[in-house]
This record gives C-alpha cells, structure tokens and sequence, in this order.
C-alpha cells in the first residue's frame, strides 16, 4: 500500500491497539490490523503509552478517593452516635 492509499488512525484505534500490545498480541499483528507501518505504530506507541500509566495513575487516585470518602462518612455516622450516646437527655 502506498502512502497516499493509507488511512489516518484514530485515537481510539491507539488506544485500542495499545491495550491489546500491553495484553500480549504481537506487535505484528497489531501492525498489519492497523493498517499503519511498523515504523508509525512504534511512533504511536512511543507518543502515546505514557498517557496510558498517566490513565492508569489516575484512575487509582480516584479509586482511593472514593474509599477514603467512604470512610469518612462512616466515622462521621460513628461520630454521631457516639455524641448521641454521650449527650445529657
């Protein structure tokens, strides 16, 4: 395929071909399923696997924002009974 025939690769298909690389297919593979060259997916991967860990990292810090959420509500509910408990009627 010549280089005016091949087509412009989404971001999607970036990503998608990424998490397949990182899930073990072969970087072959990936290549002719993409339909880019060798040569541009390497440059794909190189610009864009490290927004994959950034992703990663992000969506960690906001699974323990929640958990850290949920157990403040649950020693503010404790906090309340206590105080409930330790008031004068």
């Amino acid at each position: 395929m010549s280089n005016a025939m091949r087509r412009l690769i989404t971001r999607d298909e970036i990503a998608q071909a990424l998490k397949q690389e990182a899930s073990g297919t072969p970087l072959e593979e990936l290549v002719e399923q993409s339909g880019a060259s060798r040569r541009a997916f390497l440059k794909m991967r190189k610009r864009y696997a490290p927004l994959s860990d950034l992703l990663r990292d992000l969506r960690a810090l906001q699974d323990e924002n929640l958990r850290l959420k949920e157990n403040i509500t649950d020693l503010t509910i404790e906090l309340c009974r206590l105080n409930k408990l330790l008031s004068p009627q």
